[in-house]
């Protein structure tokens, strides 16, 4: 759903992707420390969408490619990793869902939304703006997050879960240097 935001100052289109089938890691990762297993799985979630970040900076039209970033955040009351990838807003390029899905183009005001519950206020009339609008045509989508995440998935899971295995063993070899 484009334009709702998990994370503030970005607004991201939403993809989860879940790495549940890593059943060994798991053994392993229950008898190694909390933070150490948090570190291993930030460390592969920022791998894997590194690759997502570059695809979909390679793809973006114009200045946007500037302000496509990543975001790695964690939980760790409940042992969740996750990133988001996205444009950074608000004041850098809160248009990039507009470029990526298509939109109304709209001169001398603004036109109601579609999909307006009824009886509801539309956020240009809250601000005072005319509402006298007319619409004269659609621009078209030019999609590029999307189809980065769509090209990418596999690769990402990939270098994601090598990263898991590999930063896990280099944290095992770590404690056992230290005993």
């Amino acid at each position: 759903m484009a334009g709702q935001t998990l994370l503030p100052g970005f607004m991201e289109l939403d993809f989860i992707v879940k790495i549940d089938g890593v059943k060994e890691w798991e053994r392993v990762a229950k008898r190694l420390p909390e933070t150490i297993v948090l570190r291993v799985a930030r460390k592969a979630v920022s791998k894997g969408m590194a690759i997502f970040r570059n695809d979909i900076k390679r793809r973006a039209p114009g200045s946007l490619k500037r302000h496509v970033a990543t975001k790695i955040k964690t939980y760790a009351q409940d042992n969740v990793v996750f990133g988001v990838t996205g444009a950074r807003t608000p004041g850098y390029a809160p248009h990039f869902y507009l470029v990526e899905m298509g939109h109304r183009m709209v001169l001398g005001g603004t036109v109601p939304r579609i999909g307006l519950r009824a009886g509801s206020v539309p956020r240009a009339k809250r601000a005072g703006r005319t509402g006298k609008g007319r619409v004269v045509g659609h621009v078209p989508p030019h999609p590029f997050v999307r189809p980065a995440e769509d090209a990418n998935k596999t690769a990402a899971l990939a270098v994601a879960e090598t990263t898991l295995f590999r930063e896990t063993k280099n944290e095992m070899n770590k404690l056992l240097r230290v005993k």
